[in-house]
């Protein structure tokens, strides 16, 4: 009997990528910016960065409620404007920069306009799983690992990175994994 009827494990890292996507990810509903998790309101209620300067103010510029009303105009305007306040506050509750907030929404806009295919969602995570062995070397698995855990803390942001598709973005990757070890850094994540 032959050898090639035993798999073999893939060398891309895509499999290993995959099932932390599947896991991290779960599967595509709308986004539900409504409920603040309670892991993310003590970390909210316990930095003093976050008391002293408002979401609302850090991110004022147009481009959160630009991507959101582009994309979600057939909603009542109160919830309308509802959405746009708390994608403020998780984009704050993470860390995030206004620079990292443009960056999100360009991507969800770019991934909006042209939706990847199958074979462009499989290169887009090998890419994002080369660059985090790149920069974390044998750490890598452990951050991507790191990453799921802070993402999931917060499933608004998780269902922000689903429905939008920016989740295997490789700049989205690798912004995350360095907003969770900022996070773990400050006792945020264990």
């Amino acid at each position: 009997m032959a050898d090639t009827d035993t798999p073999t494990a893939p060398t891309d890292g895509f499999a290993e990528y995959q099932a932390a996507a599947a896991t991290l990810y779960g599967p595509k509903t709308p986004p539900k910016l409504d409920a603040v998790p309670p892991a993310v309101a003590e970390v909210r209620n316990g930095d003093v960065a976050r008391k002293l300067y408002s979401a609302q103010t850090a991110f004022d510029g147009r481009e959160i409620e630009d991507y959101f009303y582009d994309r979600n105009g057939l909603q009542p305007p109160e919830v309308a404007a509802k959405n746009v306040a708390e994608l403020k506050e998780v984009f704050a509750d993470v860390g995030a920069s206004r620079t990292d907030a443009s960056m999100f929404l360009a991507e969800a806009k770019g991934l909006a306009k042209t939706p990847p295919t199958a074979e462009q969602s499989k290169a887009m995570q090998v890419d994002a799983m080369r660059q985090m062995r790149e920069t974390y070397g044998p750490k890598a698995y452990d951050t991507l690992q790191l990453a799921q855990k802070f993402i999931k803390r917060d499933p608004r942001l998780a269902s922000f990175l689903s429905t939008t598709g920016i989740g295997d973005a490789p700049r989205v990757v690798m912004r995350m994994a360095e907003l969770a070890l900022d996070a773990k850094a400050r006792g945020q994540i264990k």
